[in-house]
């Protein structure tokens, strides 16, 4: 194989080292389905958007085929944060190890038959843990990420339903086939990888510190300390933020599936199909979990609708994704009334509403802050305090800069005091 390397700045030169001639022979060798190519020349061009747990690149490969034609394909890259405190995170979590592991399983989906899960992630041509994916660039597909700013309205709901009863429906399928489930043949591969409750794991404190977030936000907002049971709302509160470590557990009451684990409008990437319809894919599987399908339905809704969606249409597209669900099972060869009851379906919803409440509230303290606002933060000198201590004291100093993420926290406090109030 000979090629010449063109790398746009320093920083791509640096991740050109992570990505080696037989790396690049196996990412054409897997685009191609042969091994007939000669390579002229590979670009590795910097993303100006990079992600919490990862800095991106477009990866362009110029080869000639067997016919001596040449083809110059663009490749998605996805390597370690460049700020060496984030990059220091996704490796303590383990998130690029586990979203190598998910699509690595996904494959082998697919080699069992199990294969309409293609419809909704990218194609998979190479991952090293801890060093960088390549996938299939949906940018140059037509596909865009949801806008994590805005609000999602109904029809683009349903869609990313869809979506997700596709992915869902394929574990059920898959370990129908294996006749045993993929936590008992994959376990290793699912470990939790961002609210694990090991009091060494690297994100405790970090989860800690946004539970404390949530109750000083109780003042920020200047809620009442009373619920009208008459109990304090920050002790029942608490309470139920604490049960995000257990929920995140397989559950041992409902049917689990691979759940994608952070399923929000950044991770969301849309784009109509030949006959104008919207289809969407998911991508970002670092925190992939082995949970009730209802986790990710669940969360979904709260992390991309409002409180007046939800009071509106939430049992409504809850029992439309039911039937999605249902359409992907029969596809695939297995009884939807035996595999997951309808009932049993919603029991698990009632059980994950804890969860996707929790979540909300903990994300949103950064997730929606502005671009550029995150890195900030991490440079700043009291950034343990932030981050590590109580988030609170971010989302205090931030608040009253951007009334979208002030309304939109505020939201998700009333979110959890209507649940506690249930209690």
């Amino acid at each position: 194989m000979t090629y010449t390397d063109k790398m746009e700045d320093k920083e791509a030169t640096f991740h050109a080292e992570q990505i080696s001639d037989e790396d690049i022979n196996m990412i054409l060798q897997r685009y191609t389905g042969g091994s007939e190519f000669v390579v002229i020349r590979k670009t590795l061009k910097p993303l100006k958007t990079p992600g919490m747990l990862g800095s991106y690149a477009t990866l362009e490969i110029s080869f000639l085929d067997s016919k001596g034609a040449e083809s110059t394909q663009s490749f998605f890259v996805k390597f370690l944060p460049t700020i060496d405190s984030q990059a220091d995170f996704a490796k303590g979590i383990g998130a690029f190890t586990k979203e190598v592991f998910v699509y690595e399983l996904l494959e082998r989906f697919q080699k069992e038959g199990v294969s309409t899960v293609t419809n909704v992630v990218p194609k998979f041509y190479l991952g090293k843990a801890n060093e960088c994916l390549i996938l299939e660039h949906l940018a140059v597909e037509g596909y865009k990420t949801l806008d994590k700013h805005s609000v999602l309205d109904y029809d683009t709901v349903l869609t990313v339903l869809n979506a997700l009863a596709n992915f869902h429906a394929n574990t059920i399928a898959f370990e129908e086939k294996q006749g045993d489930s993929i936590l008992n043949t994959y376990g290793p591969g699912l470990v939790e990888t961002y609210f694990a409750d090991d009091d060494d794991f690297i994100n405790k404190r970090g989860i800690e510190a946004s539970i404390a977030g949530i109750i000083r936000e109780i003042d920020i907002f200047q809620f009442p300390i009373k619920l009208n049971s008459g109990k304090n709302f920050k002790e029942v509160a608490k309470d139920v933020c604490y049960q995000i470590w257990n929920l995140v557990k397989p559950s041992k009451q409902y049917r689990n599936v691979l759940t994608h684990g952070d399923i929000w409008s950044s991770n969301i990437l849309m784009k109509a199909d030949e006959n104008r319809r919207n289809v969407c894919k998911f991508v970002d599987y670092q925190q992939s979990r082995y949970t009730p399908p209802s986790q990710d339905v669940l969360a979904f809704i709260f992390f991309t609708t409002t409180r007046s969606f939800r009071a509106k249409h939430l049992y409504e597209v809850l029992g439309v994704y039911y039937s999605y669900l249902e359409k992907y099972l029969k596809v695939l060869g297995v009884d939807p009334k035996k595999v997951l009851p309808f009932s049993e379906f919603m029991d698990s919803c009632e059980e994950q509403k804890a969860f996707a409440i929790v979540a909300t509230a903990i994300y949103f303290q950064i997730i929606l802050l502005e671009d550029g606002v995150f890195d900030e933060y991490c440079n700043r000198e009291n950034r343990d305090t932030l981050f590590l201590e109580d988030r609170g004291l971010l989302v205090e100093d931030y608040v009253e800069k951007d009334l979208k993420y002030k309304s939109r926290l505020r939201d998700s406090i009333q979110d959890l005091k209507d649940y506690c109030e249930l209690l």
